[in-house]
């Protein structure tokens, strides 16, 4: 899904500093689900949290 929108070309060479035994999820995936979860109202950690645990299938 993400390889058919622009947010790929605009954040893909973002640096991901997480260690790397720590990455469960892709850090596209992640800034998606944080960008998503701001839209829908999210204004704390928590909130992000909530939206993106919601989301899983």
């Amino acid at each position: 899904m993400l390889a058919r929108c622009a947010f790929p070309t605009h954040f893909g060479d973002l640096p991901d500093s997480r260690i790397d035994r720590c990455k469960r999820r892709d850090l596209l995936e992640v800034v998606t689900v944080k960008l998503c979860a701001v839209i829908w109202g999210a204004d704390t950690w928590a909130g992000v949290a909530e939206f993106g645990r919601s989301k899983e299938p």
